[in-house]
């Protein structure tokens, strides 16, 4: 929904398919800054790997982001970056008020 949305305004959009193209760490801390959002917060918690990995103990975001290249698949999704921000686009909604200038 997303991708379309964004389409359809006229965006250029480069889609990043990151279960076969994994995020690096790096690319991940600057993801984590752009998001302003905590990492559990943008992962997928209900996927065994997070149950396994994470367990219900606390975790630095340096390690959650481990766990992130690691288990790509548990990074939440869509997300839209653009001029250093980012936001996960799951809801319209979200995505709608995204601020893109």
């Amino acid at each position: 929904m997303a991708l379309a949305w964004l389409t359809e305004r006229g965006f250029d959009v480069k889609v990043r398919l990151y279960l076969e193209n994994p995020l690096s760490m790096l690319e991940l801390k600057g993801l984590h800054k752009a998001l302003q959002l905590e990492v559990s917060e943008w992962m997928r918690g209900n996927e065994p790997e997070f149950q396994a990995a994470v367990g219900g103990g606390q975790h630095t975001h340096e390690h959650l982001l481990e766990i992130l290249v690691l288990y790509p698949k548990l990074m939440q999704r869509p997300i839209v970056e653009c001029n250093g921000r980012a936001v996960v686009a799951r809801d319209l909604g979200v995505l709608e008020s995204f601020n893109f200038e």
